[in-house]
């Protein structure tokens, strides 16, 4: 069932289970058949789910795709810039390595921030 902002869940991870709350998902990366799950706090969670199974159940009010496997969530996007041969990077708040924005979702994610 799709998520609210709102909305907490139990994901398990590697090993145990995580509480995490929606709005505290700074940003996922695909890692296999797992995802790392970055909080607000700094903590990374591993968890048994694709990304496109996140993609279906977070809110895309708030979250958007910005590269075959990575999502992020727009109140945490700090700065974007331009990298390079027409690439662009995006820096989260909550820290973090700047993630690469494919070609692909750099105009969808353009039109998001507006």
């Amino acid at each position: 069932a799709p998520l609210s902002y709102e909305d907490s869940l139990f994901v398990r991870g590697a090993g145990r289970m995580h509480f995490l709350k929606v709005r505290r998902i700074v940003s996922i990366e695909g890692r296999g058949s797992t995802t790392e799950v970055r909080l607000a706090s700094g903590e990374i969670a591993e968890v048994r789910k694709s990304i496109g199974e996140w993609e279906s159940r977070l809110p895309s009010s708030q979250f958007v795709r910005i590269h075959r496997s990575v999502l992020i969530n727009l109140d945490y996007v700090d700065r974007v810039e331009d990298w390079f041969q027409a690439t662009y990077r995006v820096h989260m708040r909550g820290g973090g390595p700047p993630l690469q924005i494919s070609r692909r979702y750099a105009s969808q994610l353009r039109s998001r921030l507006g």
